[in-house]
């Protein structure tokens, strides 16, 4: 009597079917994962920027000179632009620019940000000053790069 030492054909393709499925429900949720995980650090990036500029607005001398609104457009590769008043915009960028100097990773990893980014549009960082109130109110928003301020500091992180 023969013996059989193996996988018979149906066996060995019933398996591989069962791979092929697992794969195909296994790898949108780990690219999904992957992307979120890219987000978050996309997210902290511009969160890194927006602290950097409040802590900048923390100087009292640097607050009172900072005009009526003071504009931050977050970009790309590591790196930021500043529009308001001209000497605000030099004095706040270089605080910015030390609270930012540690920072290594690249920003806009996601594809969600890069694509975003990467048409017509661009964040931006917007604060409105009331002097008198000692207050300011920021606003994120994303505008048409062509509106995008062409004059400012370009600041590298």
């Amino acid at each position: 009597m023969k013996e059989n030492k193996g996988f018979s054909l149906i066996e060995l393709i019933i398996v591989v079917a069962l791979l092929a499925v697992l794969l195909a429900v296994i790898t949108p949720q780990y690219l999904r994962y992957v992307e979120k995980t890219k987000m978050r650090s996309d997210d902290k990036y511009i969160d890194d920027v927006y602290v950097a500029a409040k802590n900048a607005l923390a100087e009292d001398y640097l607050y009172d000179i900072a005009g009526e609104k003071l504009t931050v457009a977050i970009l790309g590769q590591g790196s930021f632009e500043l529009k308001g008043e001209d000497r605000a915009v030099k004095e706040i960028g270089e605080e910015m620019g030390k609270s930012l100097s540690g920072r290594d990773a690249l920003p806009w990893n996601s594809r969600t940000y890069r694509n975003k980014l990467a048409g017509d549009v661009c964040v931006e960082l917007e604060f409105v000053f009331d002097h008198d109130q000692q207050t300011y109110v920021a606003t994120f928003i994303t505008v048409p790069k062509e509106s995008r301020f062409a004059t400012g500091a370009k600041n590298p992180i």
